[in-house]
């Protein structure tokens, strides 16, 4: 009996504190934005400044509290089906992404 009223003790006491423990909450008032800007000719704008743009959400204007015009890493990945069935196209599906690249390298340094 006394170790029943013991182990009833201690689930009320853990229940009592378990109840008492704050709920945490977490929001964010920043939202990152990443932006690439182009000409007509698709050629890249560089030297904008935080004055260049503005921010609207549901048509209502939010301030800009962090600007940074800084080239950004990038991280690219290339998954290729090397199975039987694609044995024949195997070849041009590497080839199509080392052009590609090959192409935008040439495009964006130039």
């Amino acid at each position: 009996m006394k170790v029943w009223l013991s182990l009833l003790a201690s689930f009320a006491l853990s229940t009592l504190v378990l109840a008492q423990q704050p709920t945490f909450r977490a929001g964010t008032q920043v939202v990152s934005l990443f932006a690439t800007v182009t000409d007509a000719q698709k050629r890249l704008v560089p030297d904008l400044q935080q004055a260049d743009f503005e921010v609207f959400d549901n048509e209502k204007s939010q301030p800009l509290v962090f600007f940074q015009n800084e080239v950004q890493p990038i991280t690219v990945m290339v998954m290729l089906d090397t199975s039987g069935s694609m044995t024949l196209t195997l070849v041009s599906s590497m080839t199509m992404p080392v052009m590609g690249c090959t192409s935008f390298w040439k495009k964006t340094s130039g």
